[in-house]
Order: structure tokens, then sequence, then C-alpha cells
């Protein structure tokens, strides 16, 4: 587990990923509310101690190859919680944090805060998304959680990190018919993607925001219902929202006749085996 032990080779998405971060920031966050006034000292030290069982701290990357994680040890030195003890509100404090960059490696790929206000507080981590999707992250949540609350429960283990033969996808035994259709979309794929619009580059990298939108009373229940009736699942809802809502960003030209959209899909439950435990980014575009 220490810098350069064991070596893990990028998937696409997180060559992508890192493509995109000489542009923008490409960060996610989650966070968890808790009732009740923290302790500062509590907060860190159980911050530090899921760090050093898990076997995380700062990323080594190699170039073109791959990357390895290091056990924390002191580097970078503490505090590593960052205390919020002001009246900010959650949702302009995680815009600033998600446009706000990460060192470059070697580096920590992840900062904790607790964000204190009066009689509950929000315990939260952001981080590199080409490092960690949602599930690992989660995972880090969760330890940090017992140590602070349940420290019995507390995982006393090195994570596991995916390997190459871990991040599999199903085995796939397609009919010729299949095999057809498969590549009659790849034609098509192929003939549209010259005639995709596109968005205007950022001039100003890191001035991308957090969007808040509120249904009204029944109004979500409704939108499910007709859905559903239509065999849509959430994942088409929310693809069919970001089209209306960057359509009018588009560049205008008389190429512009198609737009692409990618969704990231989580490939742990195609796996061979259980990866509900594995620390990393196991997951594609589509």
């Amino acid at each position: 587990m220490i810098s350069g032990v064991i070596l893990i080779p990028f998937t696409p998405l997180q060559k992508l990923l890192r493509q995109w971060e000489h542009v923008s920031p490409h960060n996610g966050a989650q966070a968890m509310l808790v009732d009740g006034v923290l302790d500062p000292d509590l907060v860190e030290s159980a911050w530090q101690s899921t760090l050093r069982d898990m076997g995380l701290g700062r990323v080594h990357v190699e170039e073109d190859e791959g990357y390895s994680h290091e056990i924390w040890s002191g580097d970078p030195p503490t505090p590593l919680v960052s205390h919020v003890t002001s009246d900010q509100d959650v949702c302009s404090y995680l815009q600033e944090q998600v446009n706000r960059r990460f060192l470059p490696a070697p580096a920590m790929p992840y900062r904790a805060f607790a964000l204190q206000h009066e009689d509950r507080c929000y315990l939260g981590i952001v981080y590199q998304q080409w490092i960690a999707d949602s599930v690992s992250i989660r995972l880090l949540m969760r330890e940090w959680f017992y140590r602070i609350f349940f420290p019995a429960r507390a995982r006393k283990k090195l994570i596991d990190l995916p390997r190459l033969r871990q991040i599999r996808g199903p085995e796939l035994r397609p009919i010729p018919r299949e095999l057809v259709g498969a590549a009659k979309q790849i034609y098509r794929w192929t003939r549209d993607r010259k005639h995709l619009a596109t968005l205007p580059s950022c001039d100003e990298p890191g001035q991308t925001s957090l969007r808040r939108y509120t249904f009204a009373a029944g109004e979500l229940d409704d939108i499910m219902l007709v859905a559903r009736a239509e065999g849509c699942t959430i994942n088409d809802l929310l693809i069919g929202m970001l089209a209306s809502a960057i359509t009018p960003h588009l560049r205008k030209n008389e190429l512009s006749t198609h737009l692409a959209i990618a969704s990231s899909i989580d490939l742990r439950p195609y796996a061979q085996g259980d990866l509900s435990e594995t620390f990393g980014s196991l997951l594609t575009y589509v």
C-alpha cells in the first residue's frame, strides 16, 4: 500500500476526467447531516484514523500508466478537516469547494469538512472525481461516521483497490442479430458525430455553478406517473432536463443538428466478484 507498490491502471473514464481537469476542476462532494455539536478534535482524529486504517492519503501518478495510494503518515500536516463555524449556507460552501482546484499529485485528493450550525452539523468530503466514485466516498463517509459515534463498528483493515482483473464487465454472448444491430449503431454514431453541436468553451475555468430547482406540491408525482407509463427511467428524465437546459447555449451553425450527452453508470453490479467494498472509480460512460 506504500506509494509505488500497487499501481492501479487508469480506466478510459479516469483518463478523460484528468483531461477535463486541465480546463476546469471536476470535483464531487458528499455530505451528511448529524444532530448535535461535534467535538472538533474528535472529528479530526476520526478522519485521520479513517485514512490510516483504510490505507489512503496522498496519491502518486505515473503519467499515462496509473496511480497509487499512500497511507497518510502526517503529510499533509494536520489539521485535515476544515471546520466551518460561520453562518455560511451548505450549498454555497459546496459550490465554492467543487470549483476549487486540488493540488497536482502527489497530493491529498480529498478535503474533509465539518460545517456546524447551532445544534446540527454537516460532515462532508469534497473529492477529485477521477480518484473515486460515489460508492467509494460513501464507504469513506461510513467509516468516518463510525469512528465518531460507533468506534467498535469501525473497519480495521485496508480497503480493496481496483485491479484490472476486478473491473471486467459482464460476459457477453451476443447472437448474430445482436452483432448486426451493434454494428449498425456504431456506424450511425460514427456518421452522426460529425454533426454534433458543441458547447462554447469557458473563458474562465472554474465558473461552473450549482443550480437548484424546487418542484411544486404534486408536480414530481405527476412527472413520475407519466414517465413510468412511457417506460422512462430517472436517468432518462435527467438527460432530458439537461438537454433542455443546455440547448440555448449551443453554438448555432449549419452542422449542429445533433446533441450527444454522456451518462456515467456504475459497473460494480456487472463485475464477476463483489466490489461493494472496493475503493476506486468503477464507472464508465454511455
